[in-house]
């Protein structure tokens, strides 16, 4: 039997479905068999035996589409992205301290109607942001933060908590998008495009559900790095450049390359302070992770992303990182499950991994 193509007409090279072959992508390389020992004491801010205090951020109410809520729990199914296994296969003991419990059915427009501003669910943030915050900050002391997003507003509650712990925090915030509008300028009302506008304290309206922000340490401006933004607002970009943050887009990555980019985020920090990595998936091209819920042509690759994570790894300061924005719902069975591969690559990296399993 002859194989017709997509014009009606024979192929000449005669192929037929049983000799072609679905075109797959390896994302996720298999691990070493034998457990990475991490040199002891070479950490200025997490105590040994090394340990990861992992959180579940699974809520959705920063933005409108259902999915984001059920990618802590793909993260860590050992048949998806097995994300315990992974981390301690790299030397790492892993504490559970449990997950953010966000009941959908809990809330409507007559508890948590929209503020005269717009804000969409502010309530079900505050209560979840909130929860987030408490799990991080009656954390073991010492030990790495991993919070399994969700959507990106989550980022007030594990941020607001870190701040506590480290006043000299830095912040690397790997994004397509700037995630600092206010409630006066938030083209949509969702919260997860104003994290880093409430961390800065730019919000000065009374949001209710926010009120246990209000007293917390604020985050500032010096101490934050954008990296990968391409798709930014005009109120957003005006708020970059009155709070002064440094900001690293997509054409600073395409002139300078990653590499440059990195070690300039890295002189902005000085060479003190621990770090924190809050990393949005939508920061990478659609073709690298096509499940998540604000895809925008144009992002990082794949090798991009990765070595974002292992220079960071690799300045001995990093104590905390956020994952967010990974919707198991949006694509098909393989975008999800090179999407999730992707997310686990993420994390490998940051938790010692890289190509030739060297110290970097």
């Amino acid at each position: 039997m002859s194989y017709v193509n997509h014009n009606g007409q024979t192929d000449p090279m005669n192929l037929t479905p049983e000799n072609t072959h679905e075109l797959i992508i390896q994302y996720l390389t298999p691990l070493e068999e034998q457990t990475k020992q991490i040199k002891e004491g070479a950490h200025p801010f997490l105590t040994t035996p090394y340990t990861v205090s992992m959180v579940g951020a699974g809520y959705r109410g920063g933005q409108p589409k259902y999915g984001v809520e059920l990618a802590p729990k793909h993260l860590r199914d050992p048949a998806r992205g097995d994300a315990e296994n992974n981390i301690r296969n790299l030397g790492w003991d892993v504490i559970h301290l449990g997950d953010v419990d966000d009941d959908s059915s809990k809330w409507n427009k007559e508890n948590d109607p929209d503020t005269a501003s717009n804000i969409k669910n502010p309530r079900r943030v505050g209560s979840a942001t909130k929860q987030l915050h408490d799990f991080i900050q009656n954390s073991k002391p010492g030990t790495f933060t991993l919070t399994l997003g969700g959507d990106h507003s989550f980022a007030m509650g594990s941020i607001s908590a870190l701040l506590e712990r480290w006043k000299d925090l830095n912040i690397v915030w790997v994004d397509a998008h700037g995630d600092i509008n206010t409630p006066s300028t938030s083209p949509s009302g969702n919260l997860h495009g104003m994290p880093v506008a409430f961390l800065l304290g730019m919000v000065k309206e009374d949001v209710p559900g926010f009120e246990w922000m209000k007293s917390l340490p604020k985050l500032n401006p010096k101490r934050i790095v954008y990296v990968g933004l391409r798709h930014i607002d005009y109120h957003e970009r005006h708020n970059i450049e009155k709070a002064g943050i440094t900001a690293f887009s997509l054409h600073e990555v395409d002139k300078y390359g990653i590499g440059v980019v990195m070690e300039k985020a890295m002189n902005q920090f000085g060479s003190t302070g621990p770090i924190h990595l809050s990393f949005d998936i939508d920061a990478c091209d659609p073709f690298v992770c096509p499940s998540t819920g604000t895809r925008v042509a144009g992002g990082l690759t794949y090798r991009e992303a990765c070595f974002v994570c292992e220079s960071l790894a690799a300045s001995g300061r990093l104590v905390s990182m956020d994952i967010t924005e990974f919707n198991p719902l949006i694509g098909s069975p393989q975008h999800v499950k090179q999407t999730c591969d992707v997310c686990i690559s993420l994390l490998r990296c940051v938790f010692g991994h890289n190509i030739l399993n060297v110290q970097l």
